[in-house]
């Protein structure tokens, strides 16, 4: 019985010391179990984020070949509107040829068109005058056949001889030449009159003065 008490009784100091190992191998596995929940926490954080990499990594590799593939379309796009560009260019530069083409040909028509006015005016202005001088030339004929010599006379030297075609011309050289002898003829028949009338106004006083001798 003595030794039943004896082993039943312990020193207080190491049911300290025991209560305390039991402590620290409580606290020990306490914080085994949060470094490993930690560490589980960690790892599964890893995988999450190393998963969403792995996305996000196939998600830029896609974005990146779509962006080559826009790229290369772009390029080809590129390359396909500076082709347009250039044979646009040159079909401008074609119509500004056949524009400035256009306008030398119209200004060449408006200047003959022009020129034509022109000449067509002069030959109108040129006809009025034959006609206006043929007229007056036929009337002076008309005069010179009725006997209108003053009147002929007027009607020719109204008239422009260069403003007569060649028939015209003839026919007043005829005509100025007739009055011209009719002139001629009216003054030596005047100077005939005249001397004949001096003749008979001295024959009468020779007469006289012969009978006062």
């Amino acid at each position: 019985m003595n030794e039943q008490q004896s082993w039943d009784y312990q020193d207080p100091e190491e049911e300290l010391t025991l209560l305390s190992n039991k402590k620290k191998n409580a606290l020990v596995r306490y914080m085994a179990i949060l470094f490993g929940v930690a560490f589980l926490l960690v790892l599964l954080s890893f995988l999450i984020q190393l998963r969403d990499s792995r996305e996000t990594i196939s998600d830029l590799s896609q974005a990146n070949s779509s962006a080559l593939q826009n790229a290369g379309k772009l390029q080809e796009d590129n390359q396909r509107l500076a082709g347009d560009n250039e044979a646009l260019l040159r079909q401008i530069e074609s119509l500004e040829a056949q524009l400035r083409e256009t306008e030398e040909t119209a200004a060449q028509a408006e200047k003959a068109r022009r020129d034509a006015l022109s000449e067509l005016s002069g030959v109108q202005k040129t006809l009025a005058d034959q006609t206006r001088a043929g007229g007056r030339l036929f009337e002076a004929a008309e005069d010179w056949l009725d006997g209108e010599r003053k009147s002929c006379e007027s009607h020719l030297d109204k008239l422009d001889r260069e403003e007569l075609d060649e028939a015209g011309q003839a026919l007043y050289d005829r005509l100025q030449a007739a009055l011209a002898a009719d002139t001629a003829e009216n003054t030596e028949e005047n100077a005939e009159n005249a001397e004949g009338s001096e003749t008979e106004g001295t024959e009468p006083d020779g007469e006289e003065i012969g009978g006062q001798s």
